[in-house]
């Protein structure tokens, strides 16, 4: 872990084995764990800004571990409903450019912009999601 100000830097296999159970998301744990990292970039300021890049789900469907990367996407939404904060993906299109369940991925966020940088077509209304992009 690196911490600096505004900046705090986890490792994503570290933070996963916190809230991972039998090979699935556990809600409470993960709801807890996210939690305290979003108050412990917060600290007391009020008003703050959080911009939080996630790759959890990406080496998840990278192990295979489709059904879980998925449930991990949903669990994002529903934090984003009681704390404000944007979460950035970021995923290798290697691991989805065979697999046709990439767009249960894409229907958990509001925005997707393909690599050449042009937002990709909507599977589906994002409109009334938490801005998860």
């Amino acid at each position: 872990m690196q911490e600096a100000s505004d900046l705090l830097v986890l490792d994503a296999r570290d933070v996963m084995s916190t809230f991972m159970v039998d090979g699935a998301p556990n809600a409470d744990l993960f709801s807890e764990n996210a939690a305290k990292a979003l108050g412990r970039i917060c600290g007391a300021r009020e008003n703050v800004s959080i911009r939080a890049y996630g790759e959890m789900v990406d080496l998840l469907w990278q192990d295979g571990q489709t059904t879980a990367a998925v449930r991990l996407e949903m669990l994002w939404n529903k934090l984003a409903m009681n704390h404000d904060f944007s979460l950035l993906c970021g995923y290798s299109m290697g691991s989805f450019y065979k697999d046709a369940s990439m767009s249960e991925i894409c229907d958990q966020h509001t925005h997707v912009v393909g690599m050449s940088g042009t937002a990709a077509p909507a599977t589906s209304d994002r409109s009334s999601r938490p801005r998860v992009t």
